[in-house]
């Protein structure tokens, strides 16, 4: 915050737009694509037992469009941004290895990666201040605002099982739950616009915060030969950093 708010005051007197500026044949709608990778859930120590459960990155792709307004008619260096995206959080996303002492499998270690096995379909609807700063042939843009988030309400198990003497034993379950629906984040970016041929182009390299955990739940360990059952809790915050793609169009050739 305090980068954002040094660059705005040293270039805030950059210069004004000329014809050939990238903003005045910009459309105000673009489509945007992005990858977010989402940080690792947060894993309590167990309740009890001692089976050790390793949580993992998990990332996704949103698709949506944006909407850009301009506040300034002469020097089209501020704007509000907002857009509507459907893309999806990872909920569960980790690891873990059990002895072969503690389950018949085949002689060996049981090795389990449960990385993207369950994910939710939510929708994002940012709304973010921008700053542009106009360089010869291209624009450098800051962003920050809220980002309002719906989730459905849900609660799912995911587990995983060995057949041992014919007998299916169930070794590891998770389970996740949410009870609510909406959510607001806190959203920060750095970009660049560029143009390429018809179109113009907006990168950039964004993080958003989560202000609350977007779900919770448990992971459990049981029916193990040796080692006692082990439970412990488990919490998804939502944040991520993201790498977005817009594409506008242009009014005309120029």
């Amino acid at each position: 915050m305090v980068i954002f708010i040094t660059i705005i005051l040293l270039l805030g007197a950059n210069k004004l737009y000329t014809q050939n500026s990238l903003l005045v044949t910009k459309k105000n709608w673009g489509f945007t694509l992005k990858y977010a990778v989402f940080d690792k859930n947060k894993v309590f120590a167990p309740k009890y037992g001692n089976t050790i459960y390793t949580p993992q990155y998990g990332s996704s792709y949103t698709l949506g469009f944006t909407y850009d307004v301009n506040l300034n008619k002469y020097r089209k260096n501020t704007s509000l941004k907002f857009g509507v995206f459907f893309g999806t959080i990872p909920v569960i996303n980790g690891k873990f290895k059990l002895s072969k002492n503690d389950v018949n499998y085949y002689g060996e270690d049981y090795l389990f990666d449960e990385r993207q096995l369950t994910s939710f379909m939510v929708v994002y609807v940012p709304l973010k201040y921008e700053y542009k700063i106009h360089l010869d042939n291209n624009i450098l843009n800051f962003n920050i605002g809220p980002q309002v988030i719906f989730v459905p309400e849900f609660d799912i198990e995911e587990g995983s099982a060995i057949i041992d003497n014919n007998i299916e034993k169930e070794i590891y379950a998770s389970y996740i739950t949410s009870d609510r629906n909406v959510f607001v984040d806190i959203q920060s970016s750095v970009g660049l616009y560029y143009k390429v041929g018809r179109f113009i182009f907006n990168t950039e390299l964004e993080y958003n915060l989560s202000l609350k955990n977007k779900f919770k739940g448990e992971y459990q360990f049981g029916n193990l030969n040796i080692s006692e059952p082990t439970r412990g809790n488990m919490e998804v915050s939502g944040s991520y950093l993201g790498l977005s793609l817009t594409v506008f169009l242009n009014n005309k050739k120029v």
